[in-house]
């Protein structure tokens, strides 16, 4: 039976492999695309075997290329820089974009045949990739993502789904990042990034060579899973792992560019939350400061959040610029937001009384964290949470709040003190000892 064979190329490289393929008796044309939303519902249609692309296919990007390597499906990558290009292909052949027609149609059979990832020079003669091998020592696996059924007692965890809200400038996201850690160092623990107008998750785990993951909200949202089972292969290929120091802790990046929030949804936030809290013990959601009123995207996601929460945690600096846009920020969300299921986290305290703080914001102060500048600046230059850094000052105390969310002991010392141990994904770069708050909001034990 002649293979069927779908085009994703570029004009140029249609008209040679047309003309190739009318003359090959082993496969046959079935369609042409010219963008990569058009080459998957093909692919998922199961109306092809076997696909040829290349550059100058629109919309052509990484998470395509995993996504064809997850689903195991055979094709041929012509390429213009075989040496640039290779590291970013897994499961396909890649060939020079100027091989001969015949030597692509070749090169079919094999892909379908799962031969392993090779390419040809000009010459024709086959060689080994140049993807270099992985290195167990430094590499994060693929992440793991924890099945609905796994753990059918999850949903009655009390502190399940916590929000950080708060402004960026206070270091929500870094305070959020660190929980994850910590957290996953016992318990399957997810951050999630819905700052919608300036995620920066990815940017605390990124080496600076990037500016941005390659799996993210956006692409899982466009996926649009449906089912139980959709959901857990879109997972598989949306989050990733925070790295080696926290086993248990993944990570979902946030939107890429400001300009694609408008591509998620209420509904898909809140099935997102539902799913994930299905999956793990904790999911962190890391919450930007938008406006809550209105019909914009970014209060639609806002209002799915904090509905979803089991509690808000309001990150804030203790000055007077940062604690009166929270109290605006607080009133603007009186309508979504349960007092008794919020307190407040004081980041970067000096000396400070936290009952006027308390009195001016209507929220418990649980923590009051300290000023940590130096480890969290090398901790933004490895792209690990601040947490992992051995000298860090947010260690203790951010732990202390942790092992009250979680009910028992976490690990504080982090095995990522060892540098060989950071992760391989591009690094995508005081709590009141006596304050009765933190007995009645975080009191008890897990589950």
């Amino acid at each position: 039976m002649r293979s069927r064979v779908v085009l994703a190329v570029g004009r140029q490289q249609e008209v040679r492999l047309l003309e190739a393929l009318q003359a090959d008796m082993r496969q046959r044309l079935v369609a042409r695309v010219t963008t990569a939303a058009d080459l998957v519902r093909l692919i998922e249609d199961g109306q092809a075997d076997v696909a040829v692309l290349d550059e100058d296919l629109h919309a052509l990007s990484q998470d395509l290329l995993n996504l064809l390597a997850a689903r195991h499906f055979p094709f041929v990558f012509l390429a213009r820089n075989v040496e640039a290009c290779s590291w970013r292909v897994r499961g396909g052949l890649v060939l020079p974009a100027t091989s001969e027609s015949g030597g692509m149609l070749d090169a079919l059979p094999r892909a379908l045949s799962g031969e392993p990832h090779s390419r040809r020079t000009k010459s024709g003669k086959a060689t080994t990739s140049t993807q270099p091998a992985r290195n167990p020592a430094t590499d994060t696996p693929e992440p793991h993502v924890p099945e609905a059924s796994d753990a059918p007692d999850r949903q009655r965890r009390r502190f399940g789904l916590i929000v950080f809200w708060g402004g960026a400038a206070a270091g929500r996201t870094l305070l959020a990042l660190s929980t994850g850690a910590l957290l996953g160092s016992v318990a399957p623990t997810i951050t999630v990034d819905l700052d919608t107008t300036g995620a920066s998750l990815c940017a605390y785990l990124d080496d600076g060579t990037r500016g941005l993951a390659d799996r993210h909200l956006v692409a899982l949202a466009q996926a649009a899973p449906t089912t139980a089972e959709a959901w857990q292969r879109e997972l598989a290929l949306s989050v990733q792992p925070l790295g080696p120091y926290s086993p248990k802790a993944h990570v979902l990046c946030g939107v890429p560019w400001a300009k694609e929030r408008s591509k998620l949804s209420g509904p898909f936030v809140e099935r997102l939350l539902v799913e994930l809290r299905a999956r793990y013990d904790y999911v962190l959601v890391d919450l930007g400061d938008e406006p809550l009123s209105g019909l914009e995207i970014e209060a639609v996601v806002g209002h799915a959040a904090l509905r979803g929460a089991d509690h808000v945690l309001v990150v804030a600096t203790p000055d007077a610029v940062c604690l009166h846009r929270t109290r605006t920020a607080l009133a603007d969300a009186s309508d979504l937001l349960v007092r008794q299921r919020a307190s407040l986290v004081l980041n970067r305290c000096r000396k400070l009384d936290p009952d006027e703080v308390e009195l001016a914001t209507e929220l418990p102060v649980v923590a009051m964290l300290p000023d940590d500048s130096g480890p969290v600046r090398r901790a933004l230059e490895r792209g690990w949470p601040v947490v992992c850094e051995p000298d860090s000052r947010l260690r203790r105390p951010l732990g202390e709040l942790v092992e009250r969310i979680h009910g028992g002991a976490v690990d504080l010392r982090p095995t990522a003190d060892k540098p060989a141990a950071w992760p391989a994904w591009p690094r995508v770069r005081t709590v009141l000892a006596n304050a009765p708050a933190l007995g009645s909001l975080f009191g008890g034990s897990p589950g």
